[in-house]
Order: structure tokens, then C-alpha cells, then sequence
């Protein structure tokens, strides 16, 4: 084991001189959603590890730095407040220096240089996204709110559905809306650990980023992390108020502007917290309020909600990688089911698309999985 001082000093940089507030209680190894797996969690030993400069050689601790979901649920639970998630891209920034990678997230980011997207979509189906978007990507002079497109919106149809939705409601009070072009916030880059990549991608959406003059509403949690909280710290500072889309929805209702119909019984209705618009962000009370206040629905919580929420497995750039061992969805999938609720709402397109795709092999008696701007444009 090589103790290196100056790699110490770093990951206390990182952690915001928490690092050296652990005492190895081992909460945040218990509360890991990868805990389900034994054999690769690691957490509390990185800690420790962290805490001496040592950068680990062994293969199994160097698969669980790139297969955390970054959820922030260690740090949630910790009693000493030490911000775990920054040790690990830390970590990662270290491991990226050695060119010790996951492939796929390596694929991932040749794809967003290349490309400028981290799907490697090409321009036509950029071109289908705007003819399917064609109200809303059209020139419109001062439109009133902007809506982020991320990059995942132009092959994914849930992230369609939800600008249509979110659109549909913004329009159908007069007001005027456009779409922004798709790009990639550059998440994958964060918490991939290539700072220096992230320093020369954000220099090249700045100049569009920094025109805005109306608005910009964002419906992905990692977006609204990145826009709020990483841009200013690498002096990107968005000129115009960002909301994400729960927000001004409940602000809109809240405020008396918004009416939801009575749209017949909808039934119970539970929703999943994001991570990263939880735990990162403390945005929780405003989707609540939503589906509150949606005529013929009752609310019911799950077992783990807000800032105790479940991880969906989607976190950490492990969208775009192959999920191996524990599936997590399916945790959170067996705690909708045992609410009895007929509608799993929540306000994520990933956390969305985990669930859609693991509820073919889980059987439940969840009927509708929806993002909870679908439910609010069905009853204007």
C-alpha cells in the first residue's frame, strides 16, 4: 500500500474537508444501493483509503468506483456530513489520469467529442426531432420560457413526451414557448472525471447558454445539477432563472393560473424521487403538491422517499453502460407495487426508462408509469 500525501490533499479538496470527518462507522455501506452485492462494495474502504492517499491497485474496488451510481445516499445517511460522491469522481479523475477506465463510458465520451452527443445520433435524426418538434423549434420571437432540450430527447421518445407535455400546458395559458437546439449538458463528462474535457465542452455551448433572455425550464434533474451547481465553478453563469419543470408547474398551480379538470378517478398515485433532484437539489415538496392537487387522484408515499429515496441505477454516467449485478430499479419497482399504487409518477426521463424497461421482467400491478407533467396535460 503507497500512501501518497498529495493524493490526500486532493480528495480533501474535493470532499470540501469532509473526508477527514469519517470515523468508519460504515452507514454508508449499508445504506449502497450496490449493497445487495457483497463481494464489490466498498465504500467505507475507499473512504479509508481516501484518508491515507492511497489510489487502489485492486480490480474489485476499482469496479465499484465506476459502477457507483453517484445517488448521493451514503452522504445522505452519513453522520458526519462527508460528501462521499465527491471522493469518488475524485477518484475518478485519478483513475482517468492512469487510463484505468470503464470502456463503455470511454465509448461514451469519443462519441460526445466526436459527435457532440453522447448517443452518437446523427443529423438525421436531429432533423426528425425538429420535424417532430416543429411548432416548438421553429424561430419564435421572445418566447416567454425556453425548454432545455437534453441530448437524450432526440431518440428518446419519453423525453419527447415530456417537452410535448410541459409545452402543451405552458401554451394552453398563452403563453409562447420554444424548444432550444438538443445538446448535451456534460454530465457524463462530470462525474466520468474528464475535468479537463468538460473545461473545453462548456466553452463551446457558453456563447449560446450565456444569449438566453427568457427563462429555461429543464426537465432532467442531471441537467439542473449541472446548470446550478457545476457550471458557476467552472465560471459559467446562466443569466436567465432556471426551473426545472416540477417547479414552475407547481408554481403555476400554486399561484391559481393552472386548473386541472376533473378528469374521472385516476386512482392511487405514488411518485419516485430522482436522486440527483432529492438529494442534490432538495426539490421534493413540488411534484407532491402537483399530483395533491390533480382532481380524482390520491396520494400515497412510498417507503423510501425525498432525500431516503431509491436509486433507479441510472446515476453516475451508468445509463450509458451495461448494468451487471444488482438491478435497481427492481427495488423501487417492489416498493411502488407494495403501495398499491395503479400510477408510478416521477420527474426524471432516466429514472422513467429504468423503470419501463424493468417492469417487462417484473411483474407488478403498477398500470402506468408517467412523468407527472404527462398527468398535468391530460387535464387542462
Amino acid at each position: 500500500m503507497k500512501i501518497d500525501f498529495s493524493v490526500r490533499e486532493r480528495l480533501m479538496r474535493k470532499s470540501l474537508n469532509t473526508l477527514g470527518l469519517c470515523f468508519q462507522c460504515g452507514t454508508c455501506t449499508a445504506t449502497c444501493p450496490l449493497s445487495g452485492e457483497a463481494s464489490i462494495n466498498y465504500v467505507r474502504k475507499l473512504i479509508k483509503y481516501a484518508q491515507y492517499g492511497v489510489v487502489p491497485s485492486d480490480e474489485k474496488i476499482i469496479d465499484f468506483i465506476w459502477r457507483c451510481t453517484t445517488c448521493g445516499s451514503c452522504a445522505s445517511s452519513c453522520p458526519r456530513g462527508v460528501d462521499i460522491p465527491s471522493i469518488i469522481r475524485g477518484y475518478r479523475e485519478i483513475l482517468q489520469e492512469k487510463r484505468i477506465t470503464d470502456p463503455k463510458i470511454t465509448e461514451t465520451l469519443w462519441r460526445l467529442y466526436e459527435a457532440r452527443n453522447p448517443w452518437g445520433y446523427s443529423s438525421s435524426d436531429l432533423k426528425k426531432f425538429r420535424l417532430s418538434l416543429k411548432e416548438l423549434t421553429q424561430s419564435i420571437q421572445k418566447p416567454d420560457y425556453l425548454l432545455f432540450a437534453c441530448c437524450s430527447s432526440v431518440i428518446d421518445p419519453i423525453s419527447q413526451r415530456i417537452i410535448r407535455s410541459v409545452s402543451t400546458v405552458l401554451k394552453n395559458l398563452g403563453y409562447r414557448v420554444a424548444v432550444l437546439e438538443p445538446m448535451c449538458c456534460g454530465h457524463v463528462i462530470y462525474d466520468s472525471g474528464e475535468t479537463a474535457f468538460l473545461e473545453e465542452y462548456l466553452s463551446t455551448i457558453s456563447d449560446l447558454l450565456l444569449r438566453l433572455e427568457a427563462p429555461l425550464v429543464v426537465h432532467s434533474p442531471h441537467t439542473l445539477y449541472m446548470m446550478r451547481k457545476v457550471y458557476p465553478e467552472f465560471g459559467l453563469k446562466i443569466p436567465v432563472e432556471i426551473y426545472h419543470h416540477t417547479q414552475l408547474l407547481n408554481e403555476l398551480i400554486s399561484s391559481g393560473k393552472l386548473k386541472l379538470r376533473t378528469g374521472g378517478e385516476i386512482g392511487l398515485v405514488t411518485y419516485h424521487d430522482p436522486c440527483y433532484l432529492s438529494r442534490y437539489l432538495r426539490i421534493t415538496e413540488e411534484p407532491r403538491h402537483i399530483l395533491e392537487n390533480i382532481p380524482g387522484a390520491k396520494y400515497v408515499e412510498m417507503e423510501h422517499s425525498r432525500e431516503y429515496t431509491l436509486c433507479c441505477g441510472a446515476g453516475g454516467g451508468r445509463i450509458f453502460s451495461e448494468e451487471k449485478g444488482v438491478r435497481m430499479a427492481i427495488y423501487r419497482l417492489k416498493e411502488a407495487n407494495d403501495s398499491n399504487a395503479k400510477i408510478l409518477s416521477t420527474a426524471c426521463q432516466f429514472c422513467l426508462r429504468m423503470f419501463i424497461d424493468e417492469v417487462k421482467i417484473f411483474k407488478t400491478n403498477i398500470v402506468e408509469i408517467i412523468d407527472v407533467s404527462d398527468l398535468v396535460a391530460r387535464l387542462i
